[in-house]
């Protein structure tokens, strides 16, 4: 009974240890965030797709990308973006400029407080 116990211990720990090698082979490729047409970050969970960009100005792009990854005018949606700490954020406002949303305040990407953002789209009812 002992020498069951022990061999099946040893092969669970066995297949434990080829599964998490097994793991480190596989192609990251999938995991990485697409690029949008301007090289911001593409968030794909809202239809249109956003692009959020920092420009070299330090201010935030927001362009609306089909699935052709074409950008389309802007429309009726409402965009906020939340930047800095819990308990001191900050508000980005935007105005439309072209085929895009741009922010009117000051925003430095290289700041702690544009590690932690929140980012909220709304479209009319």
């Amino acid at each position: 009974m002992k020498n069951k116990l022990l061999t099946s211990l040893f092969a669970l720990a066995f297949a434990f240890t080829v599964n998490a090698a097994d793991k480190d082979k596989h192609d990251h490729e999938e995991h990485a965030g697409k690029a949008g047409p301007t090289g911001g970050k593409l968030i794909t969970e809202v239809e249109p797709h956003v692009e959020f960009f920092v420009n070299k100005d330090k201010k935030v792009e927001i362009r609306f990308i089909d699935d052709d990854m074409i950008v389309v005018a802007p429309g009726e949606q409402v965009i906020s973006v939340t930047l800095g700490d819990r308990s001191a954020p900050t508000k980005l406002s935007f105005t439309k400029e072209g085929n895009m949303l741009k922010n009117k305040n000051f925003c430095d990407p290289h700041e702690s407080s544009m590690k932690h953002r929140f980012f909220e789209l709304m479209t009319p009812d």
